[in-house]
């Protein structure tokens, strides 16, 4: 009985998840999917992230990032390879030396807090195959002056975006059927909304809270009364902000905003 016991484990050993490092990145390895996924590790500067890593002759792909892989390291710049399909909790939290991030098309999950804290992150462009932000995504990026949200996205989650005080506009896509509370609270140079969304529905009055007061909301043309009656998007009557009737959006290219024509 123990010798079969002690062959079962000889069996099953290869199979179970290894971490090491490799080329100053630490993975964790699995044997039985050849995948691997990038954890906590001693890191700084700029990363580039490979497709595949091999070790001791075998080859994995490389199809995600670890919750809190990089949170708190003093990286400044990541590049995540087209292999990559989810961003796990944290992932990226409190970097705050860390300015740009290239998040390929092939993630199509970002758990919650992934950028939570990274206050020098400038810019980014959202994967268009991402359904969800999740809440808390990037609360505190107080340097984030562009974020592109791809057409699909249907859910914006609590915080996503709070306290982000450098932000000036942002383009909620029709596909949009959820905000969360406070996901633009605190954004206090946040001055244009541009919403695609044909059928406002109702949001929490704090979505806006503490935004620009001279803040603007363009609407497509036939649903201002809409808007003006919903809960949430109501606040932009109050006397302080207005809605406008946006007629026609340039299609803009990959991290601009569309210029609004009359």
């Amino acid at each position: 009985m123990k010798r079969i016991f002690i062959i079962i484990i000889a069996i099953l050993l290869p199979l179970l998840a290894s971490a090491t490092y490799i080329n100053g990145i630490n993975y964790d390895l699995d044997s039985s999917t050849k995948t691997a996924t990038v954890i906590q590790g001693s890191y700084s500067d700029n990363i580039n992230i490979y497709s595949q890593v091999t070790y001791s002759g075998v080859t994995y792909t490389v199809t995600s990032i670890g919750k809190d892989a990089f949170s708190n390291s003093d990286i400044t710049s990541v590049t995540i390879p087209s292999t990559v399909t989810f961003i796990n909790k944290r992932a990226f939290g409190g970097c705050t030396k860390l300015t740009s991030v290239s998040i390929p098309n092939s993630v199509t999950e970002i758990a919650a807090a992934a950028f939570y804290g990274s206050t020098a992150l400038k810019n980014i462009v959202l994967p268009s195959g991402l359904k969800k932000i999740d809440e808390n995504l990037f609360w505190g990026c107080t340097s984030l002056t562009s974020v592109t949200i791809p057409a699909g996205v249907t859910s914006i989650g609590e915080e996503a975006f709070r306290e982000c005080l450098a932000l000036p506009s942002i383009i909620i896509p029709s596909s949009v059927t959820e905000i969360g509370e406070r996901a633009f609270e605190g954004c206090t140079s946040l001055k244009n909304i541009i919403s695609e969304i044909q059928e406002p529905f109702a949001i929490s009055d704090n979505v806006f809270g503490g935004i620009a007061s001279d803040a603007t909301l363009s609407v497509l043309e036939g649903t201002k009364t809409a808007y003006q009656n919903t809960a949430g998007w109501n606040v932009f009557s109050d006397g302080t902000t207005e809605i406008q009737t946006k007629r026609t959006i340039h299609v803009a290219t990959a991290g601009t905003l569309p210029q609004l024509i009359s």
